[in-house]
């Protein structure tokens, strides 16, 4: 004979109510309210530890935050940086990212929960954000150009990569425009570094400076707790115990682990002259050397 087993029907009724509370939060939100939705978008180059970061601020409760949600933004985003001339083309770009991340804006409203992305793929789209989303804030994440443009080489950037089309290039009114079909692979990454975090810091002086914080990736994986507890109180979230986080940045999450290219030491002349001729003030604004030497110096 088979016993019978009480259900644990307490459990069982919890989890539905929740999930029913939820949906019909979800259903009934509309596009008014999660435009109040305390959201946070890492604006960034990529490759500088933003899955790292993801992980890191989902440590909290209070954070629901995605690396890489679909449907990914990288087009639109490369759309938003090569421009749109009237009003018409900023609302139409605000309708299509809303419709893109309705459900999740939708989802973190129902749990009470503050949204942050932190993949690169929506940065060029953060004047159409905070036009969408009026309790918006902004991280700007950068990483040393050395460290950034090895891993971009290492990984085939501008050279038939399968993202290459998503990959901003110079507008045609820019001096770099003239020069590009000459530019190596290595200097079209490094423009990309400099071009990339000189949008964002642009961008970032024309708003409150109190809706947005730079952070570069280093002093994150060092673990600077000057950093790590103001970015924390920036996202208003309790910062997890200091053995979490160090669990977290120990990982590395997507580090680069295939291709070749060799780190700045070890740079010839032909190399070292590409980065002090491109990279220019922007390396040195952000923190990082604007000049290097290589194997062959000194």
């Amino acid at each position: 004979m088979y016993r019978y087993i009480k259900p644990h029907i307490n459990v069982t009724l919890h989890q539905l109510l929740t999930s029913f509370s939820q949906r019909l939060n979800m259903r009934n939100t509309t596009e008014s309210d999660f435009s109040s939705l305390p959201c946070i978008y890492v604006l960034s180059t990529g490759r500088c530890g933003t899955k790292t970061l993801a992980a890191l601020f989902n440590l909290s409760r209070q954070a629901l935050a995605l690396h890489e949600p679909r449907p990914l933004l990288y087009g639109l985003s490369k759309l938003c940086y090569q421009g749109f001339s009237s009003s018409n083309g900023l609302e139409l770009l605000k309708e299509t990212f809303l419709t893109c991340r309705s459900d999740l804006f939708r989802y973190a409203f129902s749990v009470n929960k503050t949204y942050l992305e932190t993949s690169p793929q929506a940065t060029f789209l953060a004047p159409v954000i905070i036009y969408a989303l009026k309790n918006v804030k902004f991280i700007h994440l950068t990483r040393d150009p050395k460290s950034f443009v090895r891993s971009g080489m290492r990984r085939g950037w501008y050279r038939n990569h399968a993202m290459d089309n998503t990959r901003i290039v110079p507008k045609p009114d820019s001096a770099a425009c003239i020069s590009w079909p000459e530019f190596s692979h290595f200097d079209k990454i490094l423009w990309l570094w400099s071009e990339t975090n000189t949008w964002i810091h642009n961008f970032l002086k024309r708003i409150d400076p109190q809706r947005y914080f730079f952070c570069r990736a280093e002093d994150l994986f060092s673990m600077n707790q000057v950093v790590l507890d103001t970015l924390f109180k920036f996202i208003e979230a309790s910062p997890p115990h200091s053995s979490k986080i160090k669990s977290i940045l120990s990982h590395r999450l997507n580090r680069q682990t295939s291709g070749s290219f060799p780190p700045n030491k070890h740079w010839d002349l032909a190399l070292v002259n590409s980065y002090n001729r491109v990279i220019g003030p922007a390396a040195s604004k952000f923190g990082y050397d604007s000049e290097v030497r290589g194997s062959f110096q000194c």
